[in-house]
């Protein structure tokens, strides 16, 4: 301030200045005065639609002089308009007013304004149908000289109608394009969109998208989600698939409902012949092989020659087999293979050549040699060839049989060649009958084809003489048998060629029988004819003269269908081997001698049950007395003796022996015939209790993202004393974003019961198996498990990325046009106007694949993606249709909140930009856990660990803490316009005598657990948050969110860690700088940990350091936040650990500063120095001591707080306990110190059965010091089963405060010993799910298979004077709430009321829902909800109702969708001022219809009908809108089209377009189509789909795939 008659002084400027006379003497410069006028604006509503009616209130202030002529400008955006004769000064009309033509500018103006006078101004204001995203509403004062500030309101503009965004909706089918409508539908299919965007068919293959941007998009087939025997198909009048089976254009346009459906069919498998031949050759033999052992009978040996093959499809285990005929064997080491040696198995007269696996085509040629051995009998020898062979790992196979033969010619061994059956001549005849010469047969077969033949043939006749008168034919008998023996010969001779002369035929009449002539039988078998050989040389030839050729027609198996897979990775609990008792029999006795031995349980065991079997082996003539714990076991549990046969050993066994939680010590005394003891055996069984600690088990564990396998994360469990908890065992975990659990039963899909929504489930061993949705998420992931008894536990597996083949979803879109619009509608537009010229273009690609040294790629790239929130939600629930009739589930793969998103990685390493969650969790004081959008890498292995990030700092992190009431909410937060999707919800239980203390803390699931409405920070629970639980320790709901930051900046930060000793020491250093704009703060910390023994030793140090650039920025309005005035600070934490079978102790000291921190502390633990100790030791099996200690003080005023304690527990019996204890409390304040000391006393009893048990606890004063303080407390339970109990606990003081309080509620108890409330996540986008996301409740008691109920109730009265003071709500209060719900297959309803009464106001709220499936392909569901809050002098009201219809039948091809939806809102400021009333009914329905093939229809019909009343104004509009799309594929290369829509709203607000396209597709992948728009418009939300401006347009799309991009590398070498 240069020449200024100013006298400044150090006091000037704020610094000290002392003086000795008492007086001091300086000038303070004062900020002038230039905002005289301030302004304020409001509106009630946050959340609008078109046509929608939206009151603001403009309080206007004047802090000085009289002012005149005053103009109030306030000025409305594009979007809303102003409503006439609306405007209100003071709750009266207002005339002295100019409105704008466009009726976006109001002046008001004021003659004249006094001092301090504060006027009101309101006024109400419509959404046009131009309205959209976010609309700021501007006022501030118009005037020569004065100013003041510019005041804002701003509201969200909602697509009531949802004209703006699109739903693509189909199915995976498999069928043959024939258009089956009853086709299967193909399961866990993942359809990809060019943006990274996925859904994951359900199990009829149905999917659908919605919230999709108009325009032109590609839809694809991950093919490596396919069943491997499937492949995709294009259908020939799949004009859209453009040339590819597995992807297709789809061009929807606003508010659309279209089809795109996938055709899928088996592969073909591959077919073939294989070839099988077999003929032989005689071959002389040399002269050693005629001198061989094995002497053959003729002079040659056989060649046999195999020719075998393949065409069209691959053999494995090729095996040749050849049947050599019997008397032929092999010639040893004679087989060669094309030539030449090899080797083969000779057995059982069978040859085997293994040739191993062949390709498609191949041959080869088998050769060998075989001599025909003495054994060989007269006759053909077949030989016969088959080669085996198998298809794969399933199909087996062989060819028909080859064959060759030979003739074999050998004399009879015995030279006789006698016929079977002798001839029969007629009497006294040699004539040979027919039957005669086929008796012969034998005969002539025997000699034909014997060389060097000569015979003698004989004849005989039985002993009877030739009557005299008929000696005139043959003299004797002699004469008879010669002719008969003559007739045979001859007889011979003509069949097999023999001359005569080489027969001797001799007749020897009665003269040698061969039996005897006594009888006709003998007689008979004289009377015969006999044939000798008496010369014959053996011979052979071939009798096959070709080659017997044999083909076997192949064909494989479907390609990719296994029907072997193994089943061990999807039941993992094959892997847990589970101890069996052995079954005593005479197999076991067998290898038993005689001894003492301890059979069953065996060393260390532990059981599932409360009881367990004894085994005892002792000698024959002893017996076995058993004790347990010292007591003898009652004789019901003995079952008997087994005695072994014909040994000395016998077995005794008792069966069912109760036992305790804990070590069970057995006894068997070892008794001979008169009961002395002669020895003993001891042995120890292990009853375990409540789980304590988890172990990550890797080797049994599946850590793969690769979105097709179910990730399965194996941990055993164990408790206190190290032993694997007992099977069945149940339990809750939480799970760090985004992973999922996977459901795998009827309760996980059903939202509306959490009884049974258990998390984990021990399987055997410890071991439980949890599952998570398949997921391409990798990196680190946190497994928390509460373990009911105030210990917690995690787990950090991490999912590797896995290996893939290149996938590409690219798409490119270009559109020119003309057109004749106003220049008002070319700012709407979100392309380029020039010289009436239109043109837009987009590009936008997903890719994801491996490159060299084995790193996965996932890029992501959109050219026209508006910037959004890191992570954001790709559908809200009640942003669109509740039910859409189908399961499928959608993901993004590549979340970005800008344009680009990549991703390297390999193993436990990642770089990426994009979406990031900065994960330092792994330490208190320097934990930092925020979703931004930026770079991030980290690093892990053995020893390392890496982690680093930066971003732009777009958004700042809050945290709030909010005491829950009782109830449901609505909760407020303390900031409006939250990030959307940025919020983590905890309910957290805090000591109530030591609010640092976290009892348990429960992670709530977005849309499932609570809605949160980010515009104004209203929250609202699905079940009520109980103030307190049932010990009275109270609960806070803990809420960290991002509110925008408009001052730019940026965000750096990370962690560096290392590991050593197998985990046993590690330590790290985190870094993290926060700089928004003209302020910046940085936190360094450092962190170490040591495990020794059972002790862990933690230690953490860290400091912030706040900054500004200069003194100008630090007073700017910008930078008016608490972070502004923040100081240097620092906090330290040391921690000790013990964890043993007898004792838990945790042992702290924690010292926190008040401006530590960036925001991510719990506020209660600032500005505090804290010593603490709780100890749990368990002195035997009985008694247990607590011990709790606690010596804090507030840094900032020097007070102090004491807390001590110990309680002493004894367990009498299974279900009775008695406790006594000590406490001491001291608070100092302003008002000094306040001392508690006091004696507890305590039991619980099981009354009139186990089930029910009463409770009670008194407190009294053992000090003369200690405030008044008497009381007692009062509690009850029932357990109505294993899981679930009703608990009601009263507490009240006998002294002036009358403190007084109740809780009674329910709660489920998976395991004895711990207590969880459940909540397992529910992440089925089912439509049950999508309606409960919405509206749904859950509860607590499942009474039986369809009925739930869920009871609270919460009463405090006083405790605002309770000593010690409580962290809990100070006002009087009760709440009850009361839900009942049923649910069934076709039926899920759901129920509940609320109510609240306090001081400060009255909360009433109810609600309820139904969805029932009328189908497989219809569903209908609906809810309604009230919620009311009075609080003097006014109320808030509120009454939301929906009624959603979906069906999507199979057999007809249409889909409608069809949503209701009724709202009423009531403000009333007091009883005396009107009520403000907004109601709107919303109607929206959606069409689409396949009617004729190649055609597809979609139309919509929305209506809006709106009424409010704004002081006692009543307003009212009306909206209708339709519109609709025609497309015709007429063959593979062209399409035509039509579409139009027209919205019609109150005031003669239209929009309209109508046009015609025509489109061809001249390459694959390429689509081009011509326009005409008869009537349009330019705006962002329609003229992304087709342009929609009046004139004519082209539009050239294309889209690329893994086929393009292996072309592109091919042509490039990449």
């Amino acid at each position: 301030m240069p020449n200024a008659p100013f006298k400044l002084t150090p006091l000037s400027k704020g610094a000290a200045q002392t003086s000795n006379n008492l007086l001091l003497n300086a000038d303070i410069p004062l900020d002038p005065l230039l905002d005289r006028i301030l302004l304020n604006k409001s509106s009630p509503k946050t959340i609008v639609g078109i046509a929608d009616f939206v009151p603001f209130e403009i309080t206007m202030t004047n802090v000085d002089a009289n002012i005149t002529d005053l103009k109030l400008v306030d000025t409305l955006p594009v979007g809303l308009r102003f409503i006439e004769g609306s405007l209100k000064v003071n709750d009266q009309t207002y005339n002295d007013i100019e409105v704008s033509d466009n009726g976006q500018q109001i002046n008001v103006k004021f003659p004249s304004l006094s001092p301090l006078q504060a006027i009101k101004v309101t006024y109400v204001s419509q959404v046009s149908a131009t309205a959209q995203g976010k609309l700021s509403n501007v006022v501030e004062v118009s005037h020569p000289i004065l100013k003041s500030n510019v005041a804002s309101a701003a509201v969200d503009i909602r697509d009531d109608l949802m004209r703006d965004k699109a739903q693509l909706f189909g199915r995976i089918i498999l069928d043959d394009c024939d258009g089956n409508l009853d086709a299967e539908g193909i399961e866990g299919v993942r359809i990809l969109m060019e943006d990274g965007r996925y859904v994951v068919s359900d199990e009829e293959g149905r999917w659908h998208f919605e919230g999709l941007k108009a325009g032109t998009h590609v839809v694809q087939l991950d093919i490596t989600t396919l069943p491997a025997y499937l492949e995709a198909v294009a259908c020939d009048n799949d004009f859209f698939h453009a040339g590819q089976s597995y992807s297709q254009f789809v061009d929807v346009q606003p508010g659309s409902l279209w089809r795109a459906d996938f055709h899928v069919q088996p592969k073909k498998p591959d077919n073939g012949d294989v070839l099988q031949t077999l003929f032989n050759q005689l071959v002389p033999l040399t002269q050693a092989e005629r001198l061989a052992e094995n002497r053959s009978p003729v002079d040659k040996k056989i060649l046999y020659t195999a020719n075998v093959g393949g065409s069209g499809v691959a053999l494995n285990n090729v095996i040749e087999e050849i049947r050599l005929p019997k008397g032929v064997v092999m010639q040893a080491a004679s087989l060669t293979l094309d030539g030449n040696p090899y080797p083969y198995e000779y057995r059982d007269n069978k040859i085997f050549v293994q040739l191993g696996d062949k390709p498609k085509e191949w041959s080869h040629e088998i050769q060998f040699s075989a001599f025909i051995t003495s054994s060989a009998e007269k006759g053909t020898l077949s030989a016969r060839a088959i080669l085996h062979y198998e298809i794969g790992p399933i199909l087996k196979d062989s060819t028909p049989l080859a064959e060759t033969r030979l003739n074999l010619f050998v004399p009879p061994l015995d030279g006789k060649a006698d016929p079977l059956k002798n001839p029969k001549f007629e009497s006294l005849s040699n004539i040979l009958t027919l039957q005669d010469k086929n008796n012969l047969s034998d005969v002539i077969n025997a000699l034909d084809g014997l060389k060097d033949l000569e015979i003698a043939v004989t004849g005989h006749t039985d002993n009877i003489r030739i009557a005299k008168r008929n000696q005139h034919i043959y003299a004797d008998n002699t004469a008879l048998s010669e002719a008969r023996a003559r007739a045979v010969a001859e007889y011979i001779s003509r069949q097999i060629g023999l001359p005569k002369e080489k027969i001797k035929i001799a007749g020897l009449g009665k003269s040698a029988p061969i039996e005897s002539n006594a009888t006709a039988e003998g007689r008979a078998k004289n009377r015969r004819v006999e044939v000798r050989v008496l010369n014959a040389t053996p011979d052979v030839e071939q009798a096959s003269l070709g080659i017997d050729v044999k083909i076997a027609k192949t064909e494989t198996l479907i390609p990719g269908l296994d029907l072997t897979q193994a089943t061990a990775a999807n039941n993992p609990e094959d892997q847990i081997v589970i101890q069996q008792q052995p079954v005593i029999n005479d197999a076991w006795f067998a290898g038993k001698r005689v001894e003492k031995d301890w059979i069953w349980p065996p060393s260390q065991f532990s059981p599932d049950i409360s009881a367990t079997n004894i085994l005892i082996q002792h000698a024959k003539n002893n017996r076995v007395r058993l004790t347990l714990n010292g007591v003898a076991v009652h004789s019901i549990y003995f079952e008997g003796i087994k005695r072994a046969k014909n040994k000395a050993v016998s077995v005794s066994e008792w069966r069912g022996i109760n036992i305790e939680e804990g070590e069970n010590n057995f006894v068997a005394e070892i008794l001979d015939r008169n009961d002395k003891v002669i020895d003993y055996l001891a042995q120890s069984v292990y009853f375990s209790g409540a789980p304590t600690s988890a172990e990550l088990l890797p080797d049994m564990s599946t850590l793969v993202a690769d979105g097709i396998q179910t990730p399965i994360i194996a941990v055993r469990l164990k408790d206190k004393n190290g032993f694997p908890v007992r099977k069945n065992t149940q339990g809750e975990i939480h799970i760090s974003e985004p992973f999922k659990l996977l459901q795998r039963s009827e309760y996980d899909i059903n939202p509306l019961n959490d009884t049974n929504k258990l998390s984990y489930r021990v399987e055997g061993d410890g071991i439980a198996f949890i599952r998570l949705q398949p997921t391409t998420q990798t990196g680190e992931l946190t497994v928390s498990f509460d373990h009911g008894n105030g210990l917690t536990d995690e787990i950090r597996p991490w999912l590797i990325p896995a290996a893939r083949d290149w996938i590409l979803v690219g798409l490119g879109d270009l559109t020119l046009g003309a057109n004749s619009i106003s220049n008002n509608a070319k700012q709407n537009s979100n392309g380029a106007v020039e010289d009436n010229i239109f043109h837009q273009g987009r590009l936008a690609f997903y890719t994801k694949g491996q490159i060299s040294g084995d790193y996965l790629v996932t890029a992501s790239f959109d050219s026209e993606k508006e910037k959004t929130t890191p992570f954001a939600a790709l559908v809200q629930p009640g942003e669109y249709y509740t039910l859409y009739a189908d399961a499928s589930q959608q993901g993004q793969d590549a979340s970005s909140a800008n344009k680009l998103y990549i991703k390297i990685e390999k193993k436990r390493f990642y770089a990426m930009y994009g979406d990031i969650s900065t994960g330092l969790d792994k330490t208190k004081l320097a934990k930092y856990v925020r979703n931004l959008t930026g770079v991030q890498t980290v690093f892990q292995n053995d020893l390392l660990e890496l982690s680093a990030f930066a971003s732009e700092a777009d958004s700042n992190f809050i945290r709030d803490e909010i005491a829950a009431n009782g109830t449901s909410g609505l909760y407020q937060l303390s900031n409006k316009n939250i990030v959307l999707n940025s919020e983590i919800i905890r309910i957290e239980t805090r000591d109530r005598l030591n609010n640092q203390r976290v009892l348990s803390s429960k992670t709530l699931k977005r849309f499932l657990d609570y809605s949160l409405n980010s515009s104004d920070g209203s929250l609202y629970f699905k079940s009520p948050i109980a103030t307190t639980d049932n010990d009275f320790n109270p609960t806070y709901i803990v809420v960290d969110y991002e509110t925008e930051n408009a001052q730019g900046g940026h965000l750096v930060g990370g962690r560096s860690g290392i590991k050593l000793l197998n985990d046993t020491l590690t330590a790290g250093v985190t870094v993290i700088d926060e700089n928004k704009g003209n302020q910046s703060n940085q936190l360094n910390a450092i962190d170490a940990s040591i495990k020794l023994g059972n002790v862990t030793l933690s230690a953490e140090v860290a400091q912030t350091r706040p900054s500004a650039k200069d003194s100008e920025a630090n007073n700017s309005e910008a930078n008016n936040s608490a972070d502004t005035n923040k100081q240097e600070a620092s906090a330290k934490r040391i921690e000790a650990k013990l964890r043993t079978a007898t004792s838990e102790v945790t042992v702290y000291a924690q010292r926190v500063e008040q401006d530590f921190g960036l925001n991510q502390q719990n506020q209660v633990e600032l500005d505090k120095q804290t010593t603490g100790i709780n100890a749990t030791i368990y002195l035997n099996k009985r008694d247990q001591l607590e011990l709790k200690g606690l010596y804090q003080t507030e840094i900032s005023t020097g007070y102090n707080k004491q807390l001590g304690g110990a309680t002493l527990t004894r367990k009498i019996s299974q279900n009775s306990t008695i406790k006594a204890g000590v406490q001491s409390n001291m608070q100092e304040t302003e008002d000094g110190f306040d001392f508690v000391e006091e004696l507890v006393i305590g039991a619980s009893t099981p009354v009139l059965s186990k089930d029910f048990s009463l409770n009670v606890t008194a407190t009294t004063d053992i000090t003369e010091r200690s405030q008044e303080n008497d009381r007692v407390k009062l509690g009850s339970e029932y357990r109505w089963n294993d899981t679930l109990t009703s608990f009601a606990n009263y507490e009240r003081s006998f002294n002036s405060n009358n403190l007084e309080r109740t809780t009674i509620g329910l709660r489920t108890q998976p395991w004895q010993g711990g207590q969880v409330e459940q909540s397992m996540v529910q992440e089925k986008q089912n439509d049950g799910y999508r309606l409960y996301s919405e509206s749904g409740l859950s509860h607590d008691w499942k009474v039986d298979k369809h009925w739930l109920v869920s009871f609270g109730f919460n009463q405090s009265k006083n405790l605002e004077q309770a000593s010690p003071a409580e962290e809990t709500a100070s006002e009087d209060f009760h709440a009850i709430s009361t839900g009942w719900g049923y649910r069934s297959k076709q039926w899920q309803w759901t129920n509940r009321l609320e109510r609240r009464i306090a001081a400060s106001n009255e909360v009433h709220s109810a609600q309820t829902s139904l969805y029932h499936p009328l189908s497989r392909h219809t569903a209908i569901g609906g809810s309604m909800s009230f919620y009311k809050q009075a609080s003097q002098p006014g109320f808030e009201q509120n009454i939301n109702a929906i009624l959603d219809f979906a069906i999507r039948p199979y057999k007809q091809p249409f889909a409608l969708l069809l949503q209701t939806r009724l709202v009423e809102d009531l403000v009333s400021v007091d009883y005396s001022s009107p009520t403000d009333r907004s109601r709107r009914i919303v109607n929206n329905a959606h069409l689409n219809w396949t009617f004729k093939r190649g055609h597809q229809l979609s139309t919509q019909y929305g209506f809006k009908r709106v009424l409010d009343q704004y002081s006692n104004q009543d307003l009212a509009s009306t909206v209708h809108y339709i519109a609709g799309e025609w497309r015709h594929q007429l063959n593979q290369t062209w399409d035509i089209g039509a579409h139009g829509r027209e919205l019609i709203s109150t005031g003669s607000q239209q929009q309209n377009s109508y046009g015609v396209s025509v489109g061809a597709r001249p390459v694959k992948n390429l689509w081009a189509s011509v326009g005409y728009n008869f009537e349009g418009f330019i705006d962002s939300d329609f003229c992304a789909a087709n342009y929609t401006a009046q004139g004519v347009y082209l539009k050239l799309r294309f889209k690329a795939d893994q086929d393009t991009l292996a072309s592109l590398r091919q042509a490039f070498n990449w």
